[in-house]
């Protein structure tokens, strides 16, 4: 039986289910887009629920210009759905807190929707693993709005050392060497050290194609800072930047037979990192996402939210999980 992915704009994907009542999870930032999907699509459909997680950003000289942008967007959420509850977590992101509320997510919700647009990689990939991990949520549908330009030169700063994030961590780490699957985007970190390990495995890099210009200049210029001498064996493996079961099989595939330890680096588009995220829970006790999460966001990351040819915001959405008819849970 061949296994569906449905995946494509939010409007579209929404319209496949019945008339079930959703939970919708959005997340406040700085940039624009993370408004797009509560005042363009949401309130189309039958949303129950609509909860809000809020992250107080670092202290540093964006701040202040950060906090007066979150809280314009917050206004601007709160205009287009009644947000029923808010979520408050500190800059360094209290998991304690968001596993208490996916806990009592688990209780009262069935179909739920996750925004990770504008949601840091450390919330979206714990809270997607949690939820996909509980039998009693039969429907989860993560979404991504895109943003229409980003900031020309360095977009963060000050990143912490490069750590697996919670709960994507290695238990088994018996094996002599290590392949490591680095997805490109526009930030560099200093993970030499990683790459240099990696050189008794293999090396494989996923580059988002095609991102059109001038992404395409500096997805390149990002793989040059990461690596100016190109091991001959590298293997560079283009995907397009939406296509996350793309990336999911891809890891999959290159990943499954080896025995070495897998290390993945989700520094590009989120539904490239959310692959990653969603391929270790396939991969098991050999495989780990790691991460250098920044301290400083500046406040012109990004610009606009990007319209498809309808001039609405492009989101594109994914089915992650569904029950069928029959009742049986149908996942990638």
């Amino acid at each position: 039986m061949i296994k569906l992915r449905p995946w494509g704009e939010l409007d579209w994907l929404m319209q496949q289910f019945g008339h079930q009542q959703w939970t919708a999870i959005l997340s406040s930032s700085f940039e624009i887009r993370c408004t797009a999907s509560s005042i363009y699509t949401l309130k189309k459909f039958n949303f129950a629920d609509y909860h809000l997680i809020n992250i107080t950003p670092h202290n540093h000289e964006y701040t202040e210009e950060c906090t007066r942008l979150i809280k314009k967007n917050v206004k601007i959420i709160k205009d287009g759905v009644p947000i029923t509850s808010e979520l408050q977590l500190d800059a360094d992101q209290d998991l304690v807190k968001l596993n208490n509320f996916i806990q009592e997510l688990e209780k009262n919700s069935a179909s739920i929707l996750i925004d990770i647009s504008t949601m840091p990689k450390r919330v979206f990939m714990f809270l997607t693993k949690r939820l996909l991990s509980f039998k009693e949520i039969k429907d989860i549908v993560v979404c991504y709005a895109k943003a229409d330009s980003y900031k020309e030169g360095r977009l963060t700063e000050d990143a912490q050392p490069v750590s697996a994030l919670p709960g994507f961590s290695r238990i088994d780490d018996t094996t002599s060497s290590s392949s490591v699957i680095v997805g490109v985007g526009y930030m560099s970190y200093d993970i030499g050290s990683l790459l240099e390990d990696s050189r008794n495995g293999s090396l494989k890099i996923l580059f988002p194609f095609p991102p059109g210009s001038p992404s395409y200049r500096r997805n390149w210029g990002l793989l040059k800072q990461l690596l100016p001498t190109i091991p001959p064996k590298t293997e560079i493996r283009r995907i397009h930047a939406m296509d996350l079961f793309a990336v999911y099989d891809w890891i999959l595939d290159v990943s499954g037979d080896s025995e070495n330890s897998i290390d993945m680096l989700p520094l590009g588009p989120k539904p490239h990192s959310l692959a990653m995220g969603l391929a270790h829970s396939r991969l098991g006790e050999k495989s780990e996402v790691l991460y250098s999460q920044p301290k400083i966001y500046r406040p012109d990351y990004s610009s606009g939210i990007k319209k498809n040819k309808l001039g609405a915001p492009d989101i594109t959405a994914y089915c992650l999980t569904r029950i069928s008819h029959e009742g049986v849970k149908e996942s990638g």
